[in-house]
């Protein structure tokens, strides 16, 4: 992965002078109100703010653990399923799940999809920098990444480029949160199997990935409408273990 170049803006902080504790400075992170910055603390930030931000830290992480599940089409209730009777379904896969998931990924206009872990590890590694802290070893990783800015959250709030840092992580957390949608806490079962009728005599699988709330005991394909109990999920499971395992590899949904 390219290095990053650090922050126009990013430079060695020096200890505040006491004389800045006493200063009223606004929150530069574009807060409601506006409120003041925690100067006290040396931060450009107000505690609400700060709070807020190792949330998105906190939650980039979650989204990112569900991408996986996000990746074909259908995985959604706005999506239209792939499998559909026609000559021309839609595409198997959400591609900007996949520009999120690919660390290859470039931005070129506003509002396209972000690498999650090229700008999670960039601004890591400028924290790394700047602070000398040692390179973790292995491979750079979205939940280190976001791991080692969060401890150093404190640290962060007081540099003066803390607002560029904030609002690609807003923007990160908006695009993770597009992609997973705002459903409730679910569970993958599996794909559903029933047969689909194309129209021409032939049937195919319908395929749309079923997933179960938490309290629930019925499961409804969005794909064919087929009602699916809780004592058939055990089944949904093992066939999607046997298809991942004669597919050379584990089974996702």
């Amino acid at each position: 992965m390219a290095r990053r170049a650090r922050p126009h803006r990013c430079r060695t902080s020096a200890a505040p002078k006491i004389m800045d504790t006493m200063l009223v400075r606004g929150c530069v992170l574009g807060c409601d109100g506006p409120r003041a910055a925690e100067t006290d603390l040396g931060w450009h930030a107000c505690h609400t703010c700060a709070n807020r931000l190792a949330g998105i830290l906190h939650e980039i992480v979650e989204l990112w653990a569900l991408l996986p599940e996000m990746i074909a089409s259908g995985s959604l209730p706005s999506d239209t399923a792939r499998g559909a009777p026609g000559p021309t379904p839609g595409s198997p896969a959400r591609l900007g799940v996949i520009a999120l998931r690919d660390e290859r990924t470039t931005r070129v206009d506003d509002g396209d999809p972000h690498s999650v872990l090229a700008i999670l590890a960039s601004w890591a590694q400028a924290v790394q920098e700047e602070r000398h802290l040692p390179q973790p070893p292995g491979r750079a990783s979205v939940n280190g990444a976001a791991r080692l800015l969060s401890a150093n959250l404190g640290w962060l709030l007081a540099q003066p480029w803390v607002d560029e840092c904030a609002s690609e992580l807003r923007e990160l957390h908006a695009q993770l949160s597009a992609a997973c949608g705002t459903l409730p806490r679910t569970i993958p079962i599996g794909r559903c199997p029933t047969p689909v009728d194309t129209g021409d005599g032939h049937h195919v699988r319908c395929g749309v990935p079923l997933r179960a709330a938490l309290d629930a005991d019925v499961i409804h394909c969005r794909g064919c409408d087929r009602a699916w109990r809780f004592t058939e999920w055990p089944q949904l499971a093992g066939r999607q273990a046997r298809s991942g395992a004669r597919l050379g590899g584990p089974a996702t949904c």
